[in-house]
């Protein structure tokens, strides 16, 4: 038996624009290869949803046309919105002692949650942090980082457990 499930929509939610939001906590703060995947799933959501309204959600404010030439990503059409301005004192200090970086993980999540709420879409991409959505949909896109060697015969090797 095939649904319908748009007939099951009110008109307003058929008729307003679809919202999809990304998100890292590390977007914004650093450029290397979870970005890049980012960056590209971002764009790859911008062609498959032609006519929605595409976020990335960052932790502190971006440098867009840096991300762009560093990655050579194209975030035309993609905005991005922070959702802490300055980490705070306690944030910061939290950050630099190991045994505590846990609580500031929490406390960095815990804040981004309800910034998710506007979206009918979200796509969390996170390793160690937990992922919190109040948005409709979520998915969480997992990228597991490892660390590549290479044999004394040039071959690569991976380190680390898969």
């Amino acid at each position: 038996m095939v649904r319908d499930h748009a007939s099951n929509l009110s008109e307003q939610a058929v008729e307003r624009v679809m919202r999809i939001g990304l998100y890292s906590p590390f977007f914004g703060s650093t450029i290397g290869g979870g970005e890049k995947y980012l960056g590209v799933a971002a764009e790859a959501v911008r062609e498959a949803f032609p006519g929605a309204e595409i976020e990335i959600l960052s932790l502190v404010p971006v440098d867009v046309g840096l991300y762009e030439r560093m990655l050579g990503l194209n975030l035309r059409h993609i905005a991005v919105r922070t959702t802490n301005r300055e980490p705070s004192r306690l944030k910061r200090a939290l950050a630099r002692l190991p045994t505590l970086r846990i609580y500031r993980d929490l406390i960095v999540s815990a804040q981004a949650a309800p910034a998710t709420a506007r979206y009918d879409l979200f796509i969390s991409m996170v390793y160690v942090l937990p992922a919190f959505s109040r948005a409709r949909r979520s998915v969480l896109l997992c990228q597991f980082p490892y660390e590549q060697k290479l044999h004394l015969n040039g071959e690569p090797r991976l380190r680390g457990r898969l």
